[in-house]
């Protein structure tokens, strides 16, 4: 009797081994055929879209800025102190240009993909920007990479030169970006 509960107990400790095991290697690789997407944590985003404001705030500027996800979904939205109400949907469609046009430009920010858009618009895109709701061609969007690849877009919105806008969301970039790094 004694005999059989110390074989039982080590059968079961050997299958509970074994499950965990298995379960270890399953969760450890996707199956075949699936993606596998970095996503920025949202303490990481509020700390760079605040970033950004602060950052404009300094430099006299009432702005917004919005964190867009891969998934083209807003993330973060802040509207500093004094910034006009179309600055929140202006700093989303810069990060929304940045993760739906960024990857298939090859653009970091905006202000690059309004430069290509400006030398030879025939050739960046096959429909009008227009019919592509969202998208903007101004400066004030950067791309937020790991890897490589785009993660996140952060988008700012409210100083009078869009050029104003994307120093900013590089102030927030850079904040991001240390998380990014560590």
């Amino acid at each position: 009797m004694v005999r059989m509960k110390t074989a039982l107990l080590a059968l079961t400790a050997t299958a509970v081994t074994l499950s965990a095991v298995a379960q270890t290697q399953t969760a450890s690789a996707p199956p075949a055929g699936l993606r596998t997407m970095k996503a920025l944590p949202v303490v990481w985003a509020a700390e760079g879209a605040m970033a950004a404001v602060e950052d404009c705030r300094m430099k006299g500027q009432n702005v917004s800025a919005t964190v867009v996800g891969a998934d083209a979904l807003r993330q973060v939205v802040i509207r500093g102190d004094g910034a006009s109400p179309h600055t929140v949907e202006n700093s989303y469609n810069k990060g929304y240009t940045m993760v739906t046009l960024g990857p298939i430009q090859k653009k970091d920010t905006t202000g690059e993909i309004a430069q290509a858009m400006t030398r030879s618009p025939a050739t960046s895109t096959t429909m009008p920007a227009a019919s592509l709701p969202g998208l903007t061609f101004t400066p004030g969007g950067v791309a937020i990479k790991v890897d490589g690849q785009i993660i996140a877009g952060l988008g700012v919105s409210g100083a009078p030169d869009g050029n104003i806008d994307e120093g900013c969301a590089r102030a927030g970039l850079a904040k991001i970006q240390a998380h990014i790094n560590q």
